[in-house]
């Protein structure tokens, strides 16, 4: 499976959340997520592959300058269509290409900036991780609060799916 596959799973599980909630569900703040609703937590993931889409055009790329697009996060048609436009966009990148991830790990008022060389491919990884890490937070969201059954592999990452084919767990 190649970076792409993994764009293309990633998607599918944005396309299951579309067609199986409805606006309502989509918008509602959920006390089992901290009051954060399913939108808030797929508007996240759209603005961590946007920020990597960012490293396409730019010689680097901040998860901490995201652009926290509120309209996403409270239409789930949008949502979809947000996150295949970057997608798109990631797909035809060359991610061997070298960037500079800047990071700030500051709590305070003032922007500390720490400067990483890294690699778009590379950047890619983690916004694939993080955005299925970010899935399972939302499976427990709409199993626990709205009774919807997902698929098995919803929110669970490939090397767990192939450990527990493995050792049929």
């Amino acid at each position: 499976m190649t970076h792409l596959n993994y764009l293309h799973y990633i998607r599918q599980q944005a396309i299951f959340l579309t067609e199986n909630l409805t606006h309502t569900q989509f918008i509602e703040p959920l006390p089992i997520l901290s009051q954060a609703s399913i939108g808030k937590h797929l508007r996240h993931i759209i603005d961590v592959f946007e920020s990597v889409a960012a490293g396409i055009y730019h010689d680097s790329l901040s998860f901490d300058k995201r652009s926290r697009n509120i309209e996403i996060e409270n239409d789930r048609f949008l949502a979809l269509e947000t996150l295949t436009h970057w997608i798109e966009r990631i797909e035809s990148a060359d991610l061997n290409k070298t960037i500079t991830l800047v990071s700030n790990f500051s709590m305070e008022a003032e922007e500390v900036e720490m400067c990483t060389e890294t690699t778009l491919g590379r950047e890619l990884v983690y916004a694939i991780e993080h955005a299925i890490h970010h899935f399972a937070i939302i499976k427990i969201g709409i199993v626990h609060n709205f009774g919807i059954k997902v698929t098995d592999d919803f929110g669970v990452a490939p090397s767990t799916i192939r450990f527990h084919k493995k050792t049929g767990t």
